[in-house]
């Protein structure tokens, strides 16, 4: 009977320390994912502010081929960008956990970084701003206006 005992505490050791590993496995890749997203939207960002900035009376979607991205650049799925009367705001509308928190970093902890919710930006550092996103930007989407 104590060899039994043995090989199920062995057991029972053994599936807690693969349960753990699986674990921290799977928050790391989440917060690579989160780190990769938030580097691609940035670059996505300032291209689109810039077009932004030039095309003050455009209000809308703007196509990839209209912005001036590097060479190099890849656009992930899901990040997107509106225009309205020369500010622009790039979005993610199901944003992964630690997204907003990863963009803050980029930005020196930008005001301009937060979520959509009620038609406003709420800040990661400042809260709710009086920044009013479009109506085509989801609540709950992760937003960096610019």
């Amino acid at each position: 009977m104590p060899l039994y005992w043995i090989i199920l505490l062995v057991t029972g050791i053994t599936l807690s320390v693969l349960g753990d590993l699986t674990q921290r496995s799977e928050e790391s890749a989440l917060r690579a994912d989160a780190s990769a997203i938030a580097h691609n939207l940035i670059v996505y960002r300032n291209a689109l502010a810039e077009y932004a900035h030039n095309n003050s009376e455009i209000t809308g979607l703007v196509p990839d081929n209209a912005l001036s991205l590097p060479a190099w650049y890849v656009h992930l799925p899901g990040i997107n960008g509106y225009v309205a009367s020369g500010d622009s705001f790039t979005f993610y509308v199901a944003p992964p956990a630690g997204l907003v928190a990863k963009l803050a970093e980029l930005t020196s902890s930008s005001a301009a970084i937060g979520y959509a919710s009620a038609g406003r930006l709420i800040s990661s550092t400042e809260g709710a701003t009086d920044i009013v996103i479009p109506a085509a930007i989801p609540n709950g989407a992760a937003v960096a206006y610019r």
